[in-house]
């Protein structure tokens, strides 16, 4: 499951410590396999003021947690509660070893201080003898990226991080040179430098989780949110969990049709520059 945190800066879209908790205890409650929380979206997670609260509240239910960030809005104090509370796996948005390249990409961001940010935190993890959260680069490959990958690994090597996972730009209009790297969708652990873990592209992420966004509606995926204009979201929720429980919702006759729709090869027309990220 991916739980939307914060959409643009200027909006006030922060999920509330309500609706957050109402999805973690339904996802409990539900009977799932243990499910895994992560903390992703189309904006900054770390922009929600509950954002160290949420991480604690899912961590005391024994969840596994993952946060994707940027990793520009970071300080001590919230770094210690993180790793108090054993987050499990941090994704900093690394999408260049250059700043020129990074900068361009990322409007407004810094490398040098979203590197002294990693730096930071694998100090506080280091401080508090802790092995948790692994920090990982995810970098999305792009046209102006596309031969950087080495050097993000070797920046990667450097702090030294747990690992770098790359993925396509999903609306990319790219070279073919851009697809053939992403296609592999490999990701690169620092234990083993030789280890590579392909994802299984073949299977959808929508057939196993979905991606509740802040107000507690439910999505098939992540992708979605990226690729058409907020004024179409309604005609792809499933329901809310503010009125309905997430169980109810997946096995509703609409959703299960949805998802039979797509294991036959029929599907929605955002579907077509997926990267199947798992």
């Amino acid at each position: 499951m991916c739980l939307r945190t914060k959409t643009t800066p200027n909006l006030s879209y922060d999920m509330s410590m309500d609706v957050f908790k109402l999805a973690i205890d339904q996802s409990i409650s539900s009977r799932f396999v243990k499910p895994v929380i992560k903390l992703i979206g189309l904006g900054e997670p770390l922009l929600n003021p509950n954002i160290a609260s949420m991480v604690e509240y899912a961590k005391r239910k024994n969840l596994t947690l993952d946060l994707v960030s940027n990793f520009t809005k970071v300080d001590r104090k919230t770094l210690r509660r993180f790793v108090a509370a054993q987050l499990d796996y941090v994704g900093v948005s690394i999408d260049s070893a250059s700043s020129q390249i990074f900068e361009r990409i990322r409007i407004g961001a810094k490398l040098q201080e979203v590197i002294d940010n990693v730096r930071l935190l694998i100090d506080v993890r280091k401080e508090m003898n802790s092995l948790k959260p692994q920090v990982f680069f995810r970098t999305t490959v792009c046209s102006d990226n596309v031969r950087e990958l080495s050097a993000i690994s070797e920046l990667a090597k450097t702090l030294p991080v747990d690992g770098v996972a790359f993925s396509k730009q999903i609306m990319s209009t790219a070279s073919s040179g851009v697809s053939e790297c992403a296609s592999s969708a490999t990701s690169k652990s620092n234990d083993d430098k030789s280890f590579y873990a392909k994802r299984d592209l073949s299977v959808c992420p929508a057939l196993r989780r979905c991606y509740i966004t802040y107000d507690g509606k439910i999505m098939p995926c992540n992708f979605l949110m990226e690729i058409i204009p907020r004024a179409e979201y309604p005609q792809f929720e499933f329901g809310d969990i503010t009125r309905d429980s997430i169980r109810n919702i997946w096995f509703s006759r609409k959703y299960k049709r949805f998802r039979l729709d797509k294991t036959r090869g029929h599907h929605p027309y955002f579907c077509r520059n997926c990267t199947s990220e798992s």
